[in-house]
């Protein structure tokens, strides 16, 4: 198994033209202290609609995509963090 997976980690893949047909929910969580940095969560956050234009006063114009990241956490700890939860609760809510 460990075979395979580093295998595929050695492929070139790029799913970004395929990103914008979910239209599913979705809430990206990312911490800021991680190896993901901000420029690429921002660009997964606008293929899925998310921050490419106002929502309007109504928020009609809201994007079924939303954005949460926290300061100081990491892939390690973002788990233990109560933004976390802050971030989780209301999306589930909704």
């Amino acid at each position: 198994m460990v075979g395979k997976t580093a295998d595929l980690q050695q492929r070139d893949y790029d799913w970004s033209a395929r990103i914008p047909a979910v239209i599913a929910t979705s809430l990206l969580a990312f911490g800021d202290a991680d190896a993901i940095c901000p420029a690429h969560m921002v660009e997964f956050y606008a293929l899925l609609g998310g921050g490419l234009k106002d929502a309007g006063f109504d928020g009609s114009g809201r994007s079924h995509a939303q954005l949460a990241v926290l300061p100081g956490a990491g892939h390690y700890d973002i788990l233990a963090r109560p933004g976390l939860t802050a971030a989780i609760v209301p999306f589930l809510a909704s």
